[in-house]
């Protein structure tokens, strides 16, 4: 799928995200013990790159698999998974596909929000975490920019603050976003 920019965002600081970053932990302890943390990223996992190179293909697929069986298995409410796939054209690619991205990912950030208050009373608040990379301080203000002018979809009016940046060497949980982006 590398025609596409892939964006995710996750809901539910709760117990779940606890339950997946214990579980990741597990599954690294599991199959490589003792060895230094390691990135679940899935394009490296899938193509045998980095750490990845010298791990056996079979067993890259079914640490995948397993940790498919691990978002699977932390469902309901407390976990809410979101995607957004841009197709990549002559007009819509690198910075604007992206831009893209996350604005369709906010804006469905932001109606789960909406709706979860609507029918259940609950006031939540969104956090967008965003895994650092060279397009950090531009999805800052766009996300900025979303929510003081909207979207093409409206007005954000449920995230908290501002988004926060995060290395994937220090939070499991953008290991989730990374494995559920390349899945998408």
């Amino acid at each position: 799928m590398n025609r596409g920019t892939r964006t995710t965002l996750r809901t539910g600081i709760s117990r779940a995200t606890h339950y997946l970053s214990q579980q990741l932990d597990a599954l690294k302890e599991r199959h490589f013990p003792g060895a230094p943390p390691i990135e679940f990223h899935a394009s490296f996992m899938r193509k045998g790159k980095g750490f990845w190179r010298d791990v056996d293909h079979d067993l890259r697929e079914d640490i995948l698999l397993e940790i498919a069986r691990i978002i699977a298995t932390t469902s309901g409410a407390s976990l809410t998974l979101f995607a957004a796939v841009i197709e990549k054209s002559a007009q819509v690619h690198g910075e604007i596909a992206v831009k893209r991205a996350v604005e369709e990912a906010c804006s469905r950030f932001d109606i789960f929000l909406r709706r979860l208050y609507r029918e259940a009373k609950d006031p939540q608040r969104g956090l967008v975490i965003v895994s650092q990379g060279r397009l950090d301080q531009r999805a800052k203000l766009w996300i900025r920019g979303f929510r003081e002018a909207g979207t093409r979809w409206g007005a954000l009016r449920n995230f908290s603050d501002i988004p926060y940046f995060a290395s994937t060497s220090e939070t499991r949980l953008l290991h989730i976003a990374d494995f559920v982006a390349y899945s998408t």
